[in-house]
């Protein structure tokens, strides 16, 4: 087995509920659900996120594995917000400067961090093209192209059309947005994609509707503990 084969089976038994134990004092991924349900209700009440559209139920056929009794298959639309960023118009000077860093998939890397950029867009485009700026420690996903690669920023920033941001409706000491960063590179593959010229693609809707095995927070953050001491091993095997 060669090191990347390695560091894949990995990440296929965290996904899996197979890398830590289940312990029944963390609660359940129902009962996490209901509680970011709740949360999501809470925030349309208050006029900071808008009433999303039902997603389908999650059929028996769907489900690629078994996972534990304590976790919960859902849809990606459901437990996270997420948003696609903006490219300026290329010809427009006005709208490119040194102000805030716009993010590419090229300043992306696999599982890494965000902490520069090649071009960055001015306080005008901040104002009239961008929505809001993404804060620091935000977890980014590429959905075209090169489908899935996982970076977090580390520096407010702007991205482009090819990348979402993502933030979970209830997180713990990151341990959601931590878990995502190692398992979307793989989930996504399940999506369904679309072949582009460069490459394959999701679009927003089998984006919301990517299913995925939800653990109870603290076991996310055991997982994620774990992942984190093995994957330096695999790196020492290269």
């Amino acid at each position: 087995m060669t090191p990347e084969q390695l560091k894949n089976s990995i990440l296929q038994l965290a996904i899996q509920g197979k890398l830590v134990e289940q312990r029944k004092e963390e609660g359940t991924g129902e009962e996490l659900y209901k509680e970011i349900q709740e949360e999501k209700k809470r925030l349309v009440g208050e006029g900071k996120l808008k009433k999303q559209k039902a997603l389908p139920e999650i059929s028996e056929d769907e489900i690629p594995f078994d996972i534990p009794d304590t976790w919960k298959w859902v849809r990606f639309g459901n437990v996270v917000n997420f948003s696609i960023g903006k490219t300026p118009p290329r010809a427009e000077a006005q709208w490119w400067g040194n102000d805030t860093p716009w993010v590419s998939i090229s300043d992306m890397t696999d599982y890494g961090f965000v902490e520069s950029t090649k071009e960055k867009v001015s306080i005008n485009a901040i104002n009239e093209k961008f929505s809001e700026v993404v804060l620091k420690e935000t977890l980014l996903m590429s959905f075209k192209l090169t489908v899935g690669r996982t970076s977090i920023l580390k520096m407010d920033a702007v991205h482009n059309e090819a990348i979402i941001s993502i933030t979970p409706h209830i997180d713990y000491e990151y341990s959601f947005r931590n878990i995502l960063f190692y398992i979307l590179p793989i989930i996504t593959q399940w999506g369904e994609s679309k072949n582009a010229i460069k490459g394959k693609t999701l679009n927003t809707t089998s984006i919301k509707n990517l299913l995925i095995p939800l653990p109870p927070l603290a076991e996310q953050k055991r997982i994620v503990e774990k992942i984190e001491e093995l994957l330096p091993l695999c790196e020492k095997l290269k």
